[in-house]
């Protein structure tokens, strides 16, 4: 984690910074984002999972088949 923490760090800085990244550090997010290219997972897996499942439930809480289970009741 915190491998990711300093890409973030150095990526911000090497696009708003004022004075460049020294070579170390680019050196180090470049090869970070080889690797994060090749990561299975793409942004926050909880979150996205959050989302796919309120969207998933949504849909499924005013589709014609629970609203006509709810009727019967």
């Amino acid at each position: 984690m915190r491998g990711s923490d300093m890409s973030g760090v150095y990526k911000a800085w090497n696009k708003l910074g004022e004075q460049p990244l020294p070579q170390k550090k680019q050196d180090y997010l470049e090869r970070f984002n080889h690797v994060r290219k090749r990561w299975i997972f793409k942004g926050y897996p909880i979150q996205r999972g959050y989302a796919w499942g309120t969207a998933l439930i949504t849909q499924f809480v005013d589709s014609d088949l629970v609203r006509n289970i709810t009727d019967r009741l």
